[in-house]
């Protein structure tokens, strides 16, 4: 059956993540560092209400990013290890 091929730690799953989320997350990461940075030097506001904590969310955002190249990136070494 084809859906065996793709549990978790499965080697395609993981080269799965690496065609899928690789790319994803690291332009994410390059395009919206100087946008996360500029905000969180200003300490951004929410632009309708002006409370604070706007940047809070491009932070997360950004690290959301960073864990799931993370993630991708160890599934891809440990299904290497393992083959």
């Amino acid at each position: 059956h084809g859906s065996r091929r793709f549990h978790p730690g499965s080697p395609a799953a993981a080269w799965a993540l690496a065609v899928c989320l690789v790319p994803w997350a690291g332009w994410l990461l390059w395009s919206a560092s100087p946008a996360v940075w500029q905000s969180a030097l200003a300490l951004e506001r929410f632009p309708d209400s002006n409370n604070p904590g706007y940047f809070l969310i491009k932070i997360a955002a950004w690290l959301m990013a960073a864990l799931v190249l993370i993630d991708a990136l160890a599934a891809l070494a440990t299904t290497r290890r393992a083959s």
